[in-house]
């Protein structure tokens, strides 16, 4: 089962903050199980990254779809999806999004 990505950039205002740099690191700790691609309004995606580069996270998004609520992106941490997303769809969407919310509200308390 590969998981469809869309990744959406801020306007990069940022200059410290390697946008492209985090995607890749996703990208290696995933490979198989994902596609990963630049957002497309035409495409309906698994999960949608908004990588921004600052707590301000002004990027738009609200022209993309996604079965999932989006994860937006404020920091240099470690990306990480619920390990139920690679699971057979068993659990509800709800179920998937209660265990990203609880990792991206682990990561940021650790920021």
């Amino acid at each position: 089962m590969s998981l469809k990505i869309g990744v959406k950039f801020c306007g990069g205002c940022n200059c410290h903050y390697d946008r492209t740099a985090l995607v890749n690191r996703f990208k290696d700790k995933y490979q198989d199980k994902i596609t990963v691609e630049w957002a497309n309004e035409k495409e309906i995606y698994d999960f949608l990254l908004v990588i921004c580069g600052c707590s301000r996270a002004c990027a738009s998004y609200s022209q993309f779809q996604t079965k999932n609520p989006p994860m937006i992106i404020t920091s240099d941490s470690p990306i990480l999806l619920p390990d139920s997303a690679f699971e057979e769809p068993k659990k509800t969407v709800g179920g998937i999004f209660g265990e990203l919310a609880r990792r991206i509200q682990k990561a940021f308390m650790h920021r």
